[in-house]
């Protein structure tokens, strides 16, 4: 993580600080995350609602319908108070709003810009996937790093269609 950071930012003053409060962050959340077995025992528990019960529902500070609204509109979708919603391990959810409300906005920003840097590491320069192959090594016990045309392959079929014969 103190790779990635270095090689993005001039300012390296409070990445020390920056990494110790993302995986704190990341540990607190670890603490209410189910298995697999757990979620497959939980799936009764599945909740539908409707969009104007979806407050009651959650009983959170988090207004998850407002949310949702503006999340549909980005695709031009527009939501009607009768429109279901299904809400699978509510408990969990309740849990992480309760941690994101008690983190400061800092933390939980640079939470989710190492996730992403992280999931899209692959399609950034060989020096920040060199990094991200570090990382896999350490924490992943793995070292192997697919040819850069397989992958380009692979992201152009997955997003694009079958382009390339």
């Amino acid at each position: 993580m103190y790779s990635i950071a270095k090689a993005l930012t001039n300012d390296t003053s409070m990445i020390d600080q920056d990494i110790k409060e993302i995986f704190d962050f990341e540990k607190n959340i670890s603490k209410y995350h189910w298995t697999y077995v757990e979620q497959q025992a939980r799936y009764n528990k599945t909740i539908r609602t409707t969009i104007s019960n979806l407050s009651r529902t959650l009983k959170t500070s988090f207004d998850f319908t407002t949310y949702l609204h503006h999340l549909y509109l980005f695709g031009n979708v527009i939501l009607n108070k009768f429109d279901l919603v299904t809400i699978k391990e509510l408990d969990f959810l309740i849990n992480v709003i309760s941690i994101v409300n008690k983190t400061s906005s800092r933390i939980v920003q640079n939470y989710f810009i190492w996730r992403f840097l992280m999931s899209q590491s692959e399609y950034m320069p060989k020096y920040i996937r060199n990094i991200k192959e570090q990382f896999n090594q350490v924490f992943q016990d793995t070292s192997t790093e697919e040819l850069r045309t397989v992958e380009c392959a692979t992201y152009v079929n997955k997003h694009m269609g079958l382009v390339i014969s």
